[in-house]
C-alpha cells in the first residue's frame, strides 16, 4: 500500500515569509560534501541502535549574529504537514557540532535542546517502507538576539516570535526504507 500525502517544501521553515534571510551561511558535513548526501546509517534511527546526531558545521556567521536555531525537517512525511527531526538553540560562538551532540541525554556546553515532532533532541530517519525517498533538511538561522530558551522548547515558542534574523544556510540528507 502507498502511503499518500507529500507536504512538500512548502511546509518547511524555510519556505515561511517569517524565516525569510539572507542566504549567507554554507552548512557542511563529511556525508553531505557538495550540501547533499545520504544520511549514514549511524544517524538513521533504530528501534534498538545508535540514533546518533549527525556532525554538522557552518561558516562564518554575519556580522551582530548572538543566537542560533537549527531545525532539520522532513518535508515528505505522509502526515499533514512537516516532521521536524531536530530543534536546537545554540550560542553564537558554537561553530560545530560533533556527531551525538544534539542527541537527547547528551550534554553539550552552548546548545539547549528543543522537542520536535518525535522527542527532544535527533530524532534520525524512520521513513514508511515503500514510500520512496525522503529529504531531512537541516535548516541553521542566524538570530540577532540571544535565544533565551529553556530544554524541550517547541517550535511554536520561536515560529511567530518574529526573531530578528541576520542569515540563514542549509544543507540536505536524504534517506529511503
Amino acid at each position: 500500500m502507498k502511503l499518500p500525502h507529500h507536504a512538500s517544501d512548502a511546509s518547511l521553515l524555510w519556505s515561511q515569509t517569517a524565516w525569510d534571510a539572507p542566504e549567507n551561511i554554507t552548512v557542511t558535513a563529511p556525508w553531505a560534501p557538495h550540501g547533499d548526501g545520504v544520511i549514514p546509517e549511524a544517524h538513521r534511527a533504530h528501534l534498538f541502535g545508535p540514533n546518533v546526531s549527525p556532525e554538522l558545521a557552518w561558516s562564518a556567521l554575519p556580522t551582530g549574529t548572538k543566537g542560533l536555531l537549527l531545525v532539520c525537517q522532513d518535508p515528505d512525511t505522509p502526515r499533514d504537514g512537516v516532521s521536524t527531526h531536530l530543534l536546537a538553540a545554540l550560542d553564537a560562538n558554537v561553530d560545530s557540532v560533533g556527531a551525538g551532540a544534539l542527541t537527547a541525554g547528551t550534554a553539550t556546553p552552548g546548545i539547549v535542546l528543543g522537542r520536535g515532532s518525535i522527542k527532544r533532541g535527533w530524532a534520525g530517519p524512520f521513513p514508511p517502507k515503500g514510500h520512496g525517498p525522503h529529504r531531512y533538511v537541516f535548516q541553521l538561522y542566524a538570530v540577532a538576539v540571544p535565544l533565551d530558551l529553556t530544554a524541550g522548547f517547541r517550535l511554536r515558542d520561536v515560529a511567530d516570535a518574529g526573531l530578528p534574523l541576520t542569515g540563514r544556510g542549509r544543507l540536505t540528507g536524504t534517506y529511503e526504507r
